[in-house]
């Protein structure tokens, strides 16, 4: 066994094949500004 306990068990086996969110907030589009997003863009 991997000595985990039975809710953490469980409660990764409802979350399988939904992506990972332990990260916390995950930015919103509306975070950076225009001229931001265009300077990522045109820099990669």
């Amino acid at each position: 066994m991997i000595n985990i306990s039975t809710s953490n068990y469980y409660s990764w086996n409802s979350r399988q094949g939904l992506p990972n969110n332990h990260n916390g907030i995950i930015p919103k589009i509306n975070w950076t500004l225009d001229w931001e997003r265009q300077a990522v863009i045109s820099m990669h």
